[in-house]
This record gives structure tokens, C-alpha cells and sequence, in this order.
């Protein structure tokens, strides 16, 4: 079985003042992973900061440009997965 799965991520961008909220709605068949308000479902690795503002993921590296990871706490075998993000320097934009 192939599970959809749809994540909307601000990564690594100092700030989500002019972006526009990203609702989406999970389709029939599909796991919505981030639900725009917590990490809950996610886990942090390293020294980046993570948080949610207007219901993005932004992800800032940490002293001297530290890096860190955000991993779902749940595992997928076979997926498809739809990322939207915007980076800004200095950024690791791996996905």
C-alpha cells in the first residue's frame, strides 16, 4: 500500500511575517504529517530551533551556524511526498 502523505515546511527562513498561512487538507488516502499548530508528531535532532509560526515549519540554524534535523516520530515504507519550502541563507535545505 502506498500512503500520500503531504508536509508543508518553511525551513530555514528567519521568518514567516510575509508569508500566507498554508492550510492543506489531506486527500483520500493521504496522512497529513504537520498540523500548522506544534511539532507534535515531530522530533528534533542537533542544535537548529525549530517552531511553528502562521502555520509553518521554520527551522533556524543554531550558533555558528549549527545544524539540526526535524524527523517524523512515526515511519513510512513506501510513500509520496508532496514539500513545499522557501530557504534562506545560511541554510541546509536536505529534505
Amino acid at each position: 500500500m502506498t500512503v500520500t502523505t503531504t508536509v508543508v515546511v518553511g525551513g530555514c527562513h528567519k521568518s514567516a511575517e510575509n508569508a500566507a498561512p498554508r492550510t492543506t487538507v489531506a486527500k483520500a488516502g493521504s496522512a497529513k504529517l504537520f498540523n500548522g499548530k506544534d511539532l507534535t508528531g515531530w522530533q528534533t535532532e542537533g542544535n537548529a530551533r525549530w517552531v511553528v509560526e502562521n502555520e509553518l515549519l521554520i527551522g533556524t540554524q543554531g550558533a555558528n551556524n549549527a545544524p539540526g534535523d526535524l524527523f517524523t516520530r512515526e515511519s513510512f515504507g513506501d510513500f509520496k511526498a508532496t514539500i513545499i519550502y522557501r530557504t534562506e541563507w545560511p541554510c541546509n535545505r536536505g529534505v
